[in-house]
């Protein structure tokens, strides 16, 4: 028993320092921002809601930047949104809006939790469903689409296929959505609500906040920070919800200017080019690239994944199994489980190709499953890929990508390899990659693999164009401001590198703001997209298109 109190002392002691540190942090951020508060409008008619049910020092930074920018021009007051008034979780949660000088709050939890009117409802809608076909096509209340509930589930059960008969997940998540739903509609009646930002846009707590704004036709701003910038999504209808994460429709790309396209594509490509580098510190690329286990050698690379080399080669990319796949608008598969099912049972007679497996990156950092539970007794031809291989390596020996609705396909066809998509995504109206419209036309395009034609060069510039907007951070004349992925929250990183940001970068900071403040009252709904634009476009011609 000795023998194990010390460690245990050891770890306590190592938690109760970093949680103090932590809270030293927290402290020097937030004195920064009680001393440069917002211009909040107190007691205007008018007001903005501001989401802090997510507790990451990124998401307070990214709300003081929002929120100078938009009070700059627009006289409102500022109502956060909190879960409870209980636990010292969500006091440090109001403690951080208070800092940026929010004044009023509203709490999700603030309603009766046994509404036997909500009861009935969530009975009658769930009556008879026992399948993941049938839970996608509920009816919920509102309008909300059902995958909104679907994949909360997934995401709180941390599995891919949750067992639905006989699994109360469904039903309390359900309940507990429909209470999100009628404790919004209260809050937006009893407020003049002009504008929502939110850290999230889906999982039911955020989805429900985005749906009500947005069957109101209140814009809702989803910002967050992917590959090392901010990035915000304009939404103003619910048709925008089908479409959430940042990027340009083509139609918006082919109206630019001539010289403005030439620039994206070329930036796309400078882009690409440094993605494989290891330089960002985004999660996705943190679990993909390995910079010291790429080779050159196609031998090499094919002997790694246990597959002759003088086979072709088609590399199925999977995605995330619960990080809400249904976001892109995925119709064909219920689930990604249901896909590389799918996918497995297609290509296993399929011997005149090698097939290799490659997990999501994310797979590694959520450690819950992985591939191997559920993708065993494979055929020869057929062989997962090791973690530890690099995703560049694979691709430039690959003959063919596969994907649901992934980046890589967008990496794929800007290298000029075909691509094959299971189901539409954010990307499909460019036209870089063939994309399935049903499950039996997706494993007929996996029997022909090779005859899929290879993307054109006007694709495969078009697809580093795509990178430009919807990837890429903008270029560094364009003088953005740089955050560590959010994920550092978790290594108790980002408080000092906020700390140091504020006192040492505030330059970066304030044109951050500004540049915020100007997108604002520009015609395009992705922020990030809008700053790379506008950075080719300093006349701002490319900005009245």
């Amino acid at each position: 028993a000795s023998s194990r109190f010390i460690p245990q002392m050891m770890s306590r002691l190592r938690s109760r320092l970093a949680f103090i540190q932590d809270v030293a942090d927290r402290t020097r951020v937030e004195r920064h921002y009680r001393r440069a508060k917002p211009p909040i409008a107190y007691g205007a008619k008018q007001a903005i809601l501001v989401e802090g049910l997510w507790d990451n020092p990124n998401h307070w930074l990214r709300l003081w930047i929002f929120l100078h920018a938009y009070l700059k021009d627009n006289r409102v007051d500022v109502i956060g949104v909190l879960r409870s008034r209980d636990n010292w979780d969500n006091w440090r949660k109001r403690k951080s809006l208070e800092a940026l000088g929010i004044r009023r709050f509203v709490y999700l939890d603030d309603i009766d939790n046994d509404d036997p009117n909500r009861a009935a409802a969530i009975k009658s809608i769930l009556n008879g469903a026992s399948s993941a076909g049938e839970m996608l096509g509920l009816q919920l209340p509102d309008g909300l689409p059902a995958y909104v509930f679907f994949d909360s589930v997934l995401k709180i059960e941390r599995h891919p296929q949750p067992k639905i008969e006989g699994n109360p997940a469904w039903h309390a998540a359900l309940d507990e959505l429909m209470r999100f739903q009628g404790r919004y509609a209260d809050v937006f009646d009893r407020n003049d609500v002009v504008a929502v930002v939110s850290s999230h846009a889906w999982k039911s707590e955020w989805a429900t906040l985005c749906w009500t704004a947005l069957r109101r036709k209140v814009p809702f701003f989803y910002m967050t920070a992917h590959y090392d910038s901010i990035r915000v999504r304009r939404m103003n209808s619910v048709a925008d919800y089908l479409a959430p994460n940042e990027h340009l429709p083509y139609e918006e790309f082919k109206a630019l200017p001539q010289p403005v396209q030439d620039s994206l594509i070329e930036r796309g490509q400078a882009y690409l080019a440094d993605r494989f580098s290891g330089n960002s510190d985004f999660i996705v690329l943190r679990y993909s690239v390995d910079v010291s286990q790429r080779t050159n050698d196609r031998s090499e690379t094919f002997a790694r994944l246990g597959l002759p080399a003088d086979k072709p080669l088609a590399v199925i990319y999977a995605h995330s199994w619960f990080d809400f796949p249904h976001t892109q608008g995925m119709t064909n598969f219920t689930e990604p489980l249901d896909w590389i099912k799918f996918t497995i049972a297609a290509i296993s007679p399929l011997t005149n190709v090698s097939w290799a497996v490659k997990p999501h990156p994310c797979d590694r950092w959520y450690g819950a499953v992985r591939m191997q539970d559920f993708v065993n007794e494979l055929p020869p031809h057929v062989k997962i890929i090791p973690d530890d291989c690099d995703s560049l390596a694979v691709q430039q020996v690959a003959d063919a990508l596969v994907t649901i609705q992934g980046s890589i396909a967008i990496e794929g066809a800007a290298m000029g390899k075909r691509v094959l998509c299971a189901d539409r995504s954010m990307y499909t109206d460019w036209g870089f990659a063939h994309t399935a419209r049903s499950r039996e036309d997706y494993a007929d395009k996996l029997g022909h693999i090779l005859e899929l034609a290879m993307p054109t060069e006007e694709q495969s510039r078009h697809a580093m164009a795509y990178a430009a907007l919807a990837l890429a951070p903008p270029p560094a004349e364009a003088r953005w401001l740089r955050l560590s992925c959010d994920s550092r929250f978790l290594e108790g990183t980002l408080y000092p590198e906020v700390r140091d940001m504020l006192s040492d970068r505030t330059e970066a900071v304030e044109i951050e703001i500004e540049k915020m403040r100007q997108w604002f009252k520009a015609p395009f709904h992705s922020y990030n997209a809008w700053r790379t634009i506008d950075c080719f476009s300093p006349t701002g011609a490319a900005l009245q298109q």
